[in-house]
């Protein structure tokens, strides 16, 4: 049905709270109309998610990398440590060089924008009796829903908003320009539009920048959380990735990114932790936008609709896990065993950890 129909049913719904929180659904996990949807998806894939781009990024990726790997080094000594935590950094930041040309330095900001995006998710799949009744919107009073829709877009948009202005203040460049950024591309795009070109307005920059930000950190970072929980909890699978990982090194203390695509098992393991953890298991809704016919019908001309972001994600996720695996022994804090790990999972629109994954690293010698 989505395969052969899918720009029917691109369309979603036009629920309150991505219409409140995320510029009027523009670019939203359920933007309302199809074509925005298009737009965005032909635009990521053609400009700052490319297979072009997301390999020029490999020097982003690294770095960060080797940042999250020596302060896992550094802080192990003296016990264990917050692995979610770190994880969510290292996503953030890479997502932030990539996306907005700088890093969150300041960890105060940093945990605003992780609480804010984590309160957003959890309402975007919160049900909500306005959306199907209309005329009981006042009951809405009592759940207090618009002033934490309020207070959310505020911390979001303020941090937004700044980085848009950062970027007119220094100079925006070219879109076509190897070191531009995910804002350069868009506000290169927005000042010198080209015939037939998408063309955002100001809001639909600020909606981008802010939908992007906020699925490339929570889906990269609940990977990896699960799969280091599943890791732990299935110590011949993290022998045999060990053993893998070890021989693409070639006696390199790190697993180089242009090595990870021999690591069939690593892939493996990936496609597994997906199935068992799909970060967000179920989706959000649709609704056609034309008569359809599902019996008998064809439309050649159209695609199947894809994350845009996936080749950066993946390449970041694989990078990742195959580098924790192969620089550390990973164990269970204060004498417990595999079988004592929580793994219970947190209510919302993404379904990541209810309980933050504290572990004891050993360095590797």
């Amino acid at each position: 049905m989505i395969k052969s129909n899918d720009i029917a049913f691109s369309s979603r719904p036009n629920l309150k709270v991505p219409r409140q929180l995320v510029y009027d659904s523009k670019a939203s996990p359920s933007p309302p109309t199809a074509l925005t949807g298009a737009n965005l998806a032909s635009f990521a894939s053609s400009t700052s998610l490319s297979t072009k781009r997301v390999h020029s990024f490999r020097p982003n990726r690294h770095s960060e990398l080797s940042i999250m790997l020596s302060h896992i080094s550094n802080h192990s000594l003296s016990g264990p440590i917050n692995l979610s935590e770190i994880i969510y950094s290292f996503t953030t930041n890479i997502l932030c060089k990539v996306a907005l040309g700088r890093s969150i330095t300041e960890e105060s900001q940093r945990r605003m924008l992780h609480d804010s995006i984590c309160q957003a998710t959890k309402l975007f799949g919160s049900f909500n009796v306005e959306d199907y009744f209309p005329s009981l919107k006042w009951l809405n009073m009592f759940s207090s829903l618009d002033s934490k829709i309020a207070e959310i877009f505020k911390k979001l948009d303020g941090f937004i908003s700044s980085v848009v202005e950062d970027h007119l203040v220094a100079g925006v460049r070219d879109k076509d320009d190897d070191n531009a950024d995910l804002v350069d591309i868009l506000l290169s795009l927005q000042r010198d539009p080209l015939p037939g070109e998408f063309s955002p307005t100001m809001d639909e920059v600020k909606a981008i920048i802010l939908n992007m930000f906020a699925a490339g950190t929570t889906t990269s970072y609940i990977f990896l959380e699960w799969a280091m929980s599943e890791l732990i909890r299935n110590p011949k699978v993290m022998k045999k990735l060990k053993e893998e990982a070890k021989l693409v090194s070639e006696k390199s203390s790190m697993v180089a990114e242009e090595n990870v695509n021999k690591m069939s098992y690593l892939k493996a393991v990936v496609k597994e932790v997906l199935r068992l953890h799909p970060p967000a298991p179920l989706l959000v809704p649709r609704e056609t936008i034309e008569d359809t016919e599902l019996q008998g019908y064809k439309n050649s001309q159209e695609k199947q609709e894809i994350c845009p972001g996936m080749q950066f994600a993946v390449a970041t996720i694989e990078f990742a896990l195959a580098n924790l695996v192969h620089q550390f022994d990973w164990d269970m804090p204060n004498g417990l065993s595999a079988e004592d790990l929580n793994m219970d999972e947190a209510q919302g629109l993404i379904m990541h950890r209810k309980h933050p994954l504290v572990l004891v690293a050993k360095k590797m010698d």
